[in-house]
């Protein structure tokens, strides 16, 4: 019932996607140990996608809190690990993990995967509204979590190789 539930939540988020072009949603900020937040997200991937995919979450201990609005980082993270996962069709491995950036003076939280990767020609239009390199992608997931990072004051690094993987990178400020 649990997977149901949240798989009739994350639809309901496609739609909402749409509409948040239109009107941007407020976002509500409270302290969070991002450790937590990561763990609970990265529990449901393990548990829907456990057949042909390994989960690794490398947390470091100790980070600081990070304010965070928690429906909107969970949409960012469940759209940046679903489209990990999709990159995979035959497995692989995704590895999760957090860290204290000093040099920016933010916790980031790092989302790797082994899959097909993205063309170095595409790779400045990743974050463009409906630019998608997938046959059935709306192209407006990451566009969404972009413009979520940007209103939480962070930033969204990406760096691929094609056919070796990705790795997204989302910093949100102390």
């Amino acid at each position: 019932m649990n997977i149901i539930y949240r798989e009739v939540k994350r639809l309901d988020s496609i739609v909402n996607k749409l509409l948040f072009f239109t009107k941007p949603t407020n976002t509500v900020l409270n302290k969070s140990n991002i450790n937590n937040f990561v763990g609970k997200i990265l529990g449901f991937f393990s548990e829907t996608h456990a057949d042909n995919i390994k989960f690794v979450f490398k947390s470091e201990e100790g980070l600081p809190e990070v304010n965070i609005d928690a429906d909107q980082l969970d949409q960012v993270l469940m759209n940046v690990i679903f489209n990990a996962v999709q990159s995979m069709p035959n497995g692989g491995e995704v590895v999760v993990g957090t860290r204290l950036s000093t040099e920016a003076n933010m916790v980031c939280i790092d989302i790797a995967d082994n899959g097909c990767g993205v063309s170095e020609q595409y790779l400045d239009k990743l974050f463009d509204p409906f630019f998608t390199t997938r046959a059935k992608g709306t192209g407006l997931g990451l566009t969404i979590a972009h413009e979520i990072i940007l209103a939480h004051g962070g930033r969204i690094d990406i760096e691929s190789k094609e056919n070796k993987g990705t790795r997204v990178s989302i910093y949100l400020p102390i």
